[in-house]
């Protein structure tokens, strides 16, 4: 029988053992720093979530306090903060967040308190812009008792009853002003002395600009139609009036993109639409397209460059100046008998009858409005606004 001896009372079990029990402590040390630091990331984790949508809400405050500056309609201190608070609490999960107006100039004027000391995590990017109007909006997180804290989750359990949360802040900065690029402008130039006869005045002078409620819903009256004819306001001192640069072009390469990334105060190569011009297909959406196909399918107004000077080069290619763009709903065109399509909104051809000279024509509306796009400067000439996220 094998020999079984107990150990005497009180005496050591020797390195091995207290290898386990250190082994056994320290797994049960490194599992608790663990866990706490799995609590840590998820209170992090989540603070981040909450910033970003304070940032979501920051953004679209600023762009929708811009867009009613852009349009004319509500344009003060109050009216940003109630923009920005409206979008605040709609991109906040719980519905709860605050919005502070920290800096604005409209018109020149400053308002809000614009201070200079915020801090890394909660000041916008970039500098304030040094000129042109712009609205700067803060949001913050809002609980049910009206704190500021973004409350923990696991954190207090962790570092005790003292950490109340973390504090979640965004900011948001946007322009706004005359349209002065844009990323998907129509092909189709129009001169700027063309723009002016057509809407300085109501019909019928001139066809004026359409109400945009009227083309939201598509149903602009037909007498507001505006018909872009090539020779319409060529220059009398031009030698050869008939031929020379006229106020109707197209922009780009021909069978380039549809709608092309223009911006104002730049020169664009272009041609000038010649009778019997058979327009070129374009790209749109992937696909090459005929313009009758584009105009067809397209029920919304576009950004179309206006040009007001044109540099003359060889094989009918010229140099347009952009100054700005207008808002124009296409309808339809006329460039010669075997080139033509009738207006979707009246059925008329635009066939040169009762022009002071007959010749190419692009048929369409003019209207006002606003777009996501670069703010330009100097004053608004063709009533198209733009706003813009600028930090």
């Amino acid at each position: 029988m094998p020999d079984l001896r107990l150990l005497p009372r009180g005496r050591s079990r020797g390195p091995r053992d207290e290898g386990v029990v250190s082994t056994v402590f320290a797994v049960l040390m490194s599992s608790l720093v663990v866990v706490g630091m799995l609590a840590l990331v998820v209170d992090v984790g989540l603070l981040y979530v909450e910033r970003e949508e304070l940032q979501n809400g920051a953004d679209a405050g600023v762009l929708a306090a811009a867009r009613a500056c852009a349009q004319d309609e509500a344009c003060t201190p109050a009216a940003f903060v109630n923009a920005a608070q409206t979008s605040a609490e709609q991109n906040a999960r719980d519905g709860a967040a605050w919005a502070i107006l920290r800096c604005a100039r409209i018109n020149g004027a400053a308002a809000g308190p614009c201070p200079l000391d915020d801090t890394q995590l909660t000041r916008c990017v970039g500098p304030r812009p040094a000129g042109g109007n712009f609205v700067e909006i803060r949001t913050r997180t809002r609980t049910a008792d009206g704190g500021t804290l973004f409350p923990p989750v696991f954190g207090a359990a962790v570092l005790g009853s003292s950490y109340q949360g973390g504090q979640a802040a965004a900011c948001a900065r946007a322009a706004w002003g005359p349209l002065g690029g844009h990323s998907h402008a129509f092909a189709f130039g129009i001169a700027e002395c063309a723009f002016e006869d057509l809407t300085s005045s109501p019909p019928p002078a001139g066809s004026g600009f359409v109400p945009a409620d009227r083309i939201k819903t598509v149903t602009p009256d037909p007498a507001q139609q505006a018909q872009v004819r090539q020779r319409d306001c060529a220059n009398p001192a031009d030698p050869a009036p008939a031929t020379g640069p006229g106020a109707l072009a197209w922009l780009g390469p021909p069978g380039g993109d549809c709608l092309q990334d223009l911006r104002a105060d730049t020169d664009v190569a272009g041609i000038e639409i010649p009778s019997d011009w058979t327009p070129p297909s374009c790209q749109a959406e992937g696909g090459t397209v005929t313009l009758e196909t584009f105009l067809a399918d397209n029920r919304r107004p576009l950004p179309v460059p206006v040009y007001d000077s044109v540099t003359p080069g060889g094989g009918g290619s010229h140099r347009y100046h952009i100054t700005g763009f207008a808002y124009f709903l296409p309808t339809g065109y006329w460039f010669g008998p075997g080139s033509a399509q009738p207006s979707w909104s009246d059925g008329e051809d635009c066939d040169g009858s009762g022009a002071t000279s007959a010749g190419p024509c692009l048929m369409g509306f003019f209207t006002k409005g606003t777009v996501v796009g670069a703010v330009g400067t100097g004053p608004d000439r063709y009533g198209l606004r733009a706003i813009q996220l600028i930090g």
